[in-house]
């Protein structure tokens, strides 16, 4: 094939070939093929073009995802996917971003409990979520959980079940219920049984809740 015409179309690059056939190039990419009129290429070069075109296409969908906030491996892959774009360069950009520290499970596991634990939300709630995001359960059982994430999530917890109580008093719920029901709602959001117990009985010691 033989290139017959290139032309500036905004931020790209349009050549066009004998065959009437044509491609649209990024200029940030074209200055590294820089096609120009006359060159003769072959099927295989072309193909090459075209996946270098896609490859550059993906990894800038990818740094756009990543612009707005941290993103899992997972979660990136399949943001790319919906594109349609080949899997094995959606793969071979994911590994290069990973490489060049644009990806780390491990940092977004940690950073996002940090985040998350004050959100009115038990671990287990957070450890589903991370699950879903694609994170490995090995990475799960490293992150450490100290003293002052247990004393988050009993605040959580507390706040909660504070709320909860409020709201079904002034129902005039059956007070044999409240228990079972504030219970219920702390299990629902993800804490383990170990903080709910806890809240539990600290809001039995209280007069208000001598009935929970």
């Amino acid at each position: 094939m033989i290139v017959i015409d290139v032309v500036k179309k905004r931020n790209n690059i349009l050549v066009t070939f004998d065959n009437q056939e044509d491609i649209l190039i990024p200029s940030a990419l074209y200055t590294h093929l820089f096609l120009a009129k006359d060159d003769v290429l072959t099927e295989e070069q072309l193909t090459d073009i075209k996946k270098r075109i896609d490859y550059y296409k993906i990894k800038q969908n990818a740094y756009r995802y990543l612009s707005g906030r941290n993103h899992s491996k997972y979660e990136l892959k399949t943001k790319l996917l919906r594109k349609k774009y080949q899997k094995s360069l959606i793969e071979s950009v994911i590994s290069d971003l990973e490489n060049l520290g644009y990806l780390n499970d491990e940092k977004f596991a940690l950073d996002y409990f940090k985040y998350q634990k004050g959100k009115n939300k038990g671990f287990l709630k957070i450890k589903s979520e991370l699950i879903r995001k694609g994170i490995d359960r090995n990475i799960l059982d490293g992150i450490e959980i100290d003293n002052n994430d247990l004393n988050d999530f009993y605040e959580s917890a507390k706040k909660i079940a504070d709320k909860k109580y409020l709201q079904l008093s002034q129902r005039k719920i059956d007070k044999s219920k409240i228990s079972s029901k504030i219970y219920q709602s702390l299990l629902s959001k993800g804490f383990t049984i170990e903080i709910i117990t806890e809240v539990m009985n600290d809001l039995k010691k209280k007069g208000n809740y001598n009935e929970v």
